[in-house]
């Protein structure tokens, strides 16, 4: 295990005193886990360990959690780019780290081209119908996908857990749709990268657009308003 997730982690104390907390990222939890694999510390994991998180439950929140999750992964792998590729890590650097950045990263970008491309196949000839049944074909293998991993975990998982997944499963309809939705998320940490300071928090796109679209209320209120007081005005100076 290389990751370890901030709400899911302990550490013994004498690892801790030799972690310094870097300002260089905002994924702490991930620039510690590669630290402690710079300084050949062993990481692990509990398998019976049951920890109990409060997710995000609104789409502004979700969009910033995932947006600092990318965000800190390119940053992170600044910091640790010796561990890229490196024989010195074993598997984890030789292979981990370089299908990490090539399927997260490298390949995100040809998905975007191919996504939109697709869209416009009916003016290269392609029949709308063909194009319906290949996006409902896609549908389909990305729902038995997640049905098969959701299965796989059911296998392992303890009488808490099953009970779970048995009154979630019907959401599995509904994961190729947030897979996109996140998938764009994702993309957006890759571009703030270059342009934005480090924050944890990140405003939702859409918030922009619902300020500018407030303005333009503002204005036109206002403007209607002069026009009514002139009316009257008019109404007032053709009584005398």
């Amino acid at each position: 295990e290389y990751m370890l997730s901030g709400a899911f982690s302990a550490f013994k104390r004498a690892v801790i005193k030799n972690l310094h907390y870097s300002e260089l990222t905002v994924a702490e939890d991930f620039d510690i886990s590669l630290d402690l694999h710079q300084q050949g510390v062993d990481v692990g994991f509990a398998p019976d360990a049951k920890v109990w998180v409060e997710p995000v439950i609104d789409t502004g929140s979700l969009y910033a959690q995932r947006l600092r999750w990318r965000r800190g992964q390119l940053e992170v792998m600044g910091v640790h780019k010796n561990m890229v590729g490196s024989n010195r890590f074993g598997v984890f650097g030789r292979l981990g780290i370089p299908s990490m950045l090539m399927i997260d990263h490298t390949l995100a970008f040809p998905r975007i081209l191919w996504t939109f491309l697709l869209l416009c196949f009916p003016l290269f000839g392609y029949s709308q119908r063909l194009v319906a049944l290949f996006f409902v074909v896609l549908y389909v293998f990305y729902v038995l996908f997640d049905v098969a991993q959701t299965l796989a975990t059911y296998t392992i998982s303890d009488k808490d857990t099953k009970g779970a997944i048995n009154d979630a499963f019907h959401y599995v309809l509904l994961l190729p749709v947030y897979r996109l939705i996140i998938f764009y998320f994702r993309m957006s940490g890759y571009l703030v990268v270059f342009k934005e300071p480090q924050l944890w928090k990140a405003n939702w796109p859409f918030e922009g657009v619902r300020d500018q679209i407030s303005g333009v209320q503002h204005r036109i209120a206002v403007s209607t308003n002069s026009i009514v007081g002139f009316m009257y005005s008019l109404l007032d100076i053709f009584k005398l």
